[in-house]
């Protein structure tokens, strides 16, 4: 059979049902897709979809587009069967629609939205893999499509950490390679360990981890502030064996940065890597570092690794920390660098090293002050480094003292980038803090909003601006865009009572949301340009102040905020490049993760800031290329090149009431598949892999999961 095909995704906005997925045939046919039912009011749209020519067509071309969008308006039937034809083959598919039986359960056992979303996305995932069973059935016969079930189902419940990390560690092939491997230069690592009253086992794990690395040329610098006789026995067995590593035992304990900093003195080394006394390397991962500093011509300040958390006491893997590449903001919030740090051993020197005062924020601190002096930092995406969770440290001790460390550490980095706000932790959100900076000037904002008709949405959106914004050196700007409804007008004549509202009118026949919006631009009084939907409503009053106090900051250059639907699931938090084949939102399926200021590459201009100026620099939206889809996110990459930050807010809140202005763009016509190839030919050149995305994660999906 030489047909293959997947149902990713069954949607209904209204009465109308959306079946997305993809289709290919390995002889090289079109694939054609007709549905069983001439009852039936259905359009197909096909589009382009690179994740499938990546992953799918690696053994056979295919020439033509490989995505569907069936859109099917009333079915009157709740099963239908999709007929998948080449010029070999016919494949019957059939779907069966149960929305309506879902939308009358909830009525009557009044199941709430969240407990319904929980068993939808069951659902789905369950849907996805059956079709992926099928799929592989088909080609590789019962007994080896068993053998899948059972290591997915054991993964599903059991997680699938542990075979992500054997995956993904290096075979013993590419470890002795790397033993043999001569670089051309000889770069010495000095590894500092300060070490206090540890467990002779972590201590063991700790320095057996070091002489097992594939890369030989470093010394280990470990300085003992604890005098037990114990670890003395272990650390002077291990140095008597090994000339590399030295010990120093101190006569008083000088708490966690004297005792590094005492380490540091003691390096001889190109570079210094920081390991705790009860964590353990990656066999390649000085290779690793070495290796990068080698690519990147010996220019490197200061390098972090990816890693894993395990308990310590059983050894089983609890997290994996796939970072991603610098984020200012990002570390800001929280100290996500992290382990495995490695540093030029002048750039150490020439900020004193650690600071007293800071225990157990010391690390955050350290960072913070090498990453405004630091010219050329480097994140290598590989997980080196073993942190191992023991519920004795200093960290789970004492939260309130790790907290006021960091909060100080936020402070004086502020200074130093001379920045004026207030750090606070929020509530709940140990080890998370957010700036409140202070707002400079009461520049006056420009609110766009693009309207046709749907004058309901606009009094919401509106309405919501006039009562519950707190800052208010505001005007809006209400584009009108080809309304035909009498009501719609005699709103915009009550609206002109209000001093801070101006209607304009876009006189081009057509829809093109990029000159839509740079009309109300060109006609905006503000410094800064807010775009909003005509679909939003405000949530948290202070709103403006949080998108502002970022988009003042001279390196920033667009702000974001977090939207929801209206049944508050999270719509937006942050827009990842080449997602889905092009660009789409990502949502972590661990809260957190959205809950922090942090930066992107692109955010949705549903609601974005931004200064007037720049946006004038860059020539606005493009009207030409990007007239209804991913103009937001060109507008954002177009702002980055200039060398700006593209921040995220969670504390900016808005509902957003998607698709009710226009449908669902990638079934309306031909254009959208246009500017999204015209996207991909702009901004996602060959093996191109988005700066703040990890690429251990997937693409696929929109939750931060990892790569299958």
């Amino acid at each position: 059979m030489s047909i293959l095909f997947r149902i990713d995704s069954i949607k209904k906005e209204k009465n109308t049902f959306f079946i997305c997925g993809w289709a290919v045939s390995k002889n090289g046919a079109r694939v054609s897709i007709d549905i069983d039912n001439a009852r039936l009011l259905y359009t197909i749209d096909w589009i382009k979809r690179q994740d499938v020519q990546r992953n799918i067509c690696v053994d056979f071309e295919y020439p033509f587009d490989e995505g569907f969008v069936i859109k099917i308006n009333k079915p009157k039937s709740r099963e239908i069967e999709l007929i998948f034809s080449d010029n070999e083959n016919s494949l019957k598919r059939r779907i069966i629609f149960n929305f309506s039986f879902l939308d009358g359960l909830n009525k009557k056992l009044k199941i709430s939205t969240s407990i319904l979303k929980k068993v939808g996305n069951i659902f789905i995932e369950f849907s996805r893999y059956f079709s992926k069973t099928l799929l592989f059935l088909r080609f590789y016969g019962l007994k080896k499509t068993y053998q899948k079930v059972i290591v997915k189902i054991n993964n599903y419940f059991k997680g699938d950490l542990e075979n992500w990390f054997k995956r993904n560690y290096p075979s013993n092939k590419e470890l002795n390679f790397q033993r043999e491997y001569c670089f051309e230069k000889k770069i010495l690592i000095s590894i500092v360990v300060p070490v206090y009253q540890t467990s002779p086992s972590l201590l063991s794990d700790m320095l057996d981890s070091v002489i097992n690395q594939t890369y030989k040329h470093w010394e280990l610098c470990i300085v003992d502030g604890g005098n037990s006789p114990d670890t003395k026995k272990i650390l002077d067995s291990y140095s008597k064996n090994d000339s590399r590593i030295n010990v120093e035992y101190l006569t008083e304990n000088k708490g966690i940065a004297g005792n590094s900093n005492a380490a540091i003195a003691m390096a001889t080394g190109d570079y210094v890597g920081l390991l705790d006394h009860d964590d353990t390397l990656m066999p390649n991962c000085l290779f690793e570092c070495v290796k990068s500093i080698h690519e990147h011509e010996y220019k490197v300040d200061f390098l972090y690794t990816d890693e894993y958390s395990t308990f310590a006491n059983n050894g089983k893997i609890r997290t994996v920390h796939c970072k991603p590449d610098f984020s200012p903001d990002t570390l800001i919030s929280c100290n996500y660098i992290c382990h495995f740090l490695l540093v030029k051993t002048k750039l150490l020197q020439s900020i004193g090293g650690f600071r007293t005062g800071f225990d157990g924020s010391q690390d955050h601190d350290l960072v913070l002050r090498l990453s405004t002096v630091a010219k050329n930092i480097v994140h290598i995406p590989k997980v080196l480094y073993n942190w191992k969770t023991v519920n004795s440290s200093l960290s789970n001790q004492n939260i309130d003292k790790c907290i006021a460390s960091s909060i100080k550490a936020i402070e004086d980095h502020l200074k130093d980038l001379h920045l004026t706000g207030n750090v606070i932790a929020p509530i709940g959100k140990f080890s998370r803090y957010k700036v409140n900076y202070d707002i400079l000037q009461k520049s006056l904002v420009s609110i766009i909003i693009p309207n046709k008709d749907h004058i309901q949405d606009l009094k919401k959106c509106v309405n919501s601006i006039l009562k519950q914004s707190t800052y208010q050196n505001f005007e809006i700007i209400i584009v009108e865009n080809n309304s035909t409804e009498k009501k719609i007008f005699t709103y915009y004549e009550e609206l002109k009572n209000n001093s801070q509202i101006r209607i304009v009118t876009h006189k081009q026949k057509g829809f093109n949301f990029s000159a839509i919006c740079n009309d109300g631009a060109s006609m905006a009084k503000g410094e800064y340009l807010l775009f909003l939907n005509n679909d939003t409503e405000v949530i948290t009053p202070n709103w403006i102040e949080e998108l502002l106090m970022y988009a003042q900051r001279e390196d920033v250059g667009v702000v974001g905020c977090k939207l929801f639907y209206p049944d508050n699931t999270i719509q937006h938090a942050g827009v990842v490049i080449g997602a889905g084949g092009v660009a789409g939102v990502v949502i972590p399926h661990i809260d957190y993760r959205n809950d922090f200021v942090c930066n992107y590459s692109a955010v949705t201009g549903a609601c974005v800031i931004v200064k007037k100026t720049l946006f004038e620099t860059v020539g606005g939206f493009d009207e030409t290329l990007f007239k209804v889809a991913y103009n937001d996110i060109d507008l954002c990459l177009k702002i980055r090149a200039l060398g700006k930050l593209v921040v995220y807010t969670p504390f900016a809140q808005l509902y957003h009431y998607e698709s009710k202005s226009r449908g669902i763009d990638s079934v309306n016509d031909a254009r959208f598949r246009q500017e999204m190839q015209d996207f991909v030919s702009k901004w996602i050149p060959e093996g191109y892999q988005d700066p703040y995305y990890n690429p251990n994660l997937s693409l696929e999906h929109n939750d931060f999961r990892l790569k299958e």
